[in-house]
């Protein structure tokens, strides 16, 4: 029987052998293709089906994202950002407010020794019309306010308190006509008024001996106690005596934009006490 199988085996491969020399090569590739190719159709569709059932298990499996979630995260980052925001306006207005102390400071060290505290306020309101007459700021009688003390920022006149409540003042603006301050040119020293006309401009009155010249610097002359001496108003763009008139016609630019301030400095006249009697 091994023999059988042995012998059936030799032929079989003596056969193929011989098959191999005298057929050609391109016709034995054909045949290998032919018995391989179910076999090889066959593995891909496996392949194929196999990847499909793959992905369908790991979508039904995998864990879906909770909308919910994301939307509450959505909601707390823009509310981190608007704190944000908030806190750098802050940070930014105290800085100015330094800096409006700062030099206000060290130009009332320099020019005058008149008893005077520094009330730091922030603008919270302005008037209904929208323009520069009027600001409300967050500081009053509670702090020493009263009615008539001058307001500024830095170096520059701002305005005149007209009203003191406890926590809050109504102040009158450069460029409202309600504000008169006493004023005088640098160049000329020459002394009078200063008042708004509700316009981003200022008119100076009375001002006929010396001719006022463009570009001339207004300052306060410290009179009536409003404000000390040598605080900036503004400077001189127009100055013309009209034909026949007395006095000149002379328009001021304000030395701060008015409309723009967000914070100021409130000038309140430091309580002296009086003298006590004394005895004989």
């Amino acid at each position: 029987m091994n023999r059988k199988r042995f012998w059936f085996s030799f032929s079989f491969l003596a056969a193929a052998s011989f098959a191999a020399v005298i057929l050609p090569q391109n016709r034995i590739k054909a045949c290998v293709l032919t018995c391989t190719a179910p076999l090889q159709s066959s593995a891909t569709y496996a392949r194929a089906g196999l990847m499909d059932v793959g992905a369908r298990l790991g979508k039904l499996f995998s864990a879906r994202p909770d909308t919910g979630e994301l939307e509450r995260a959505r909601r707390e980052i823009a509310r981190l950002r608007e704190l944000l925001i908030v806190e750098r306006s802050k940070t930014i207005e105290r800085e100015k407010m330094i800096a409006g102390l700062a030099v206000f400071e060290q130009f009332a060290a320099e020019h005058y020794g008149q008893c005077l505290a520094v009330v730091p306020a922030r603008v919270i309101g302005r008037d209904a019309a929208g323009t520069a007459g009027v600001i409300i700021i967050d500081k009053g009688t509670a702090h020493g306010l009263r009615a008539g003390a001058g307001i500024v920022w830095g170096r520059a006149a701002v305005g005149v308190v007209t009203l003191a409540g406890k926590n809050a003042s109504f102040v009158n603006t450069l460029t409202n006509p309600a504000c008169k301050i006493p004023a005088y040119i640098q160049r000329t020293g020459e002394s009078t008024m200063v008042g708004g006309n509700m316009t981003d401009t200022l008119l100076m009155h009375h001002v006929f001996r010396e001719r006022v010249e463009p570009g001339d610097q207004c300052l306060t002359s410290g009179e009536l106690s409003i404000f000390p001496r040598d605080i900036i108003i503004g400077e001189v763009t127009e100055a013309r005596l009209p034909a026949g008139a007395l006095f000149q016609k002379i328009t001021i630019r304000p030395r701060l934009n008015l409309s723009a301030l967000q914070a100021v400095i409130a000038l309140v006249p430091e309580k002296t006490e009086l003298p006590t009697k004394m005895g004989p």
